[in-house]
């Protein structure tokens, strides 16, 4: 499932209320199909740009992206020398 299509699912639209519910499943999302991110992070420079349409800076796909992958960076960190390129998001 796409994002969008859990923007959609969870009934998000960008409600700040709703944003936790969001988080949630978009991280489960994620993490079922690894092969969807893997690709950013294997082929990314030493940084990588996130970029959004949406009007929300704080609530949008591109924040909640970069929260799930800095997570994962750390957990790999501990166990592999690679170091994570620098995240960072455009609006």
């Amino acid at each position: 499932m796409s994002h969008r299509a859990l923007l959609y699912a969870s009934g998000f639209n960008h409600d700040p209320a709703k944003w936790n519910e969001f988080r949630k499943r978009y991280f489960a999302e994620l993490s079922a199909n690894p092969e969807r991110w893997h690709i950013l992070v294997e082929n990314a420079p030493s940084r990588l740009t996130l970029v959004y349409s949406s009007h929300d800076q704080e609530h949008n796909n591109a924040v909640a992206l970069r929260e799930f992958l800095e997570k994962k960076f750390v957990t790999a960190n501990e166990h592999s020398p690679r170091k994570a390129p620098r995240l960072r998001k455009a609006g």
